[in-house]
């Protein structure tokens, strides 16, 4: 028997990239200096669909299959069809970089403006012709429209709109921090991130907030929030610092994560909850491939299989089933290997080192009741794989 457990988030493309929309399972734009590209087959092939002229691009947002928008330098590119041409808008006369965007309809959007003053809100209800600028802070991270009328914008605070962005109120949160990214799966349910790494969750609209303990000590730096609904959620970032970034996903409504793909992310999209799409940012000190990543099976582990019959045994994993520790026994000396336990879902929850020639406890007793599935490791050999149960304490 062979056994073969990867994670399925692929490098599919290389290239400088910053911003990625997928409009389908085949169609997907992914945009970065002078590029704007184009895959209509899923990611076996690209395109750069940026021809005529030069542009540092910074964002891509379509609100349907035909009209699209990019961000970058002094202005914004559109579409409206499908990324085949493209026309330069001019939002306003100041020159600045252009980097969020947000369109809820083909016609009314939003674009962030930054320059050393502060950022600006500009918003559209013409598709681009006219913009008229609403909000000023001297600092805006994320902008989010749940729908026509109801949206979220993160700063030095936060702040919300119930009338299609012409006006925005702020809203009373429980930490004194910055906000610098949001996930509403609507208008009430969302998730927001603060600066050092805290987060917070509505489920009324943010008249109030619950925090959430369990968080991941990264310095995030872009961080982007991926909702499916308001159970199941994506997020994505990096520290530069480190530098080391992840892709994290969430099935109970963002109290625990679990760690799917490392590599320098900032940018994600699930078209459904199968099949989905990331950006890897370039990075000097970086040991990860950047570019496009897909997967097809929602970033979740595959391949574990059982253990043939009346194969001899290197360890002995008890007791099973296990209630409180897992204990793993070499039956012959070894210097070095490490154990990976996996749930149902082929998630991987815990990668311990083994003691050599000593037993090595788990304590399991705070894990759900079920089924588990591990593999022993040494170096990139698998030596052994099967599964055990975890019961209730009686």
């Amino acid at each position: 028997m062979s056994l073969r457990v990867t994670a399925q988030w692929v490098n599919i493309y290389s290239d400088t990239l910053y911003g990625l929309d997928a409009l389908n399972k085949d169609t997907v734009f992914a945009v970065g200096p002078n590029r704007i590209l184009r895959t209509c087959d899923g990611g076996t092939t690209w395109q750069n669909m940026l021809q005529s002229f030069s542009f540092d691009a910074a964002e891509v947002v379509f609100p349907n299959d035909t009209t699209g928008y990019v961000s970058g330098y002094e202005k914004i590119l559109k579409t409206t069809d499908c990324g085949l041409t493209w026309e330069a808008i001019k939002v306003d006369s100041s020159g600045n970089w252009y980097k969020k965007l947000c369109f809820p309809t083909a016609e009314l959007g939003f674009a962030e403006s930054w320059n050393y003053n502060g950022d600006t809100i500009f918003r559209t209800t013409d598709g681009g012709q006219t913009w008229t600028s609403v909000f000023r802070r001297q600092s805006l991270y994320d902008i989010q429209m749940t729908d026509e009328t109801t949206g979220y914008l993160a700063g030095d605070s936060l702040f919300k709109t119930t009338d299609g962005g012409i006006s925005w109120q702020y809203l009373s949160i429980p930490i004194n921090e910055s906000v610098i990214s949001l996930g509403f799966s609507d208008a009430d349910t969302g998730l927001i991130l603060f600066w050092f790494g805290s987060l917070c969750k509505t489920n009324d609209g943010g008249n109030s907030w619950e925090t959430i303990e369990l968080w991941y000590p990264f310095d995030y730096y872009n961080p982007f929030f991926c909702p499916i609904d308001g159970t199941h959620y994506y997020f994505c970032g990096w520290d530069p610092l480190a530098p080391q970034g992840a892709i994290f996903y969430s099935d109970d409504g963002g109290y625990n994560w679990i760690e799917q793909k490392r590599s320098l992310f900032n940018r994600m999209d699930m078209v459904s909850d199968s099949i989905g799409y990331a950006i890897s940012v370039p990075y000097e000190y970086s040991q990860y491939y950047y570019g496009v990543y897909k997967t097809a099976n929602g970033g979740f582990l595959v391949g574990i299989k059982d253990p043939e019959q009346g194969k001899d045994k290197k360890f002995v994993i008890q007791p099973n089933p296990v209630t409180d520790n897992l204990i793993i026994r070499s039956q012959e000396s070894f210097t070095k290997g490490e154990i990976r336990i996996y749930d149902v879902h082929g998630r991987l929850i815990i990668n311990r080192s083994l003691l050599p020639n000593a037993e090595t406890f788990i304590p399991f007793l705070n894990f759900p009741d079920g089924m588990y599935f591990y593999s022993i490791h040494r170096d990139s050999k698998i030596l052994e794989s099967g599964k055990f149960l975890k019961a209730k304490t009686y």
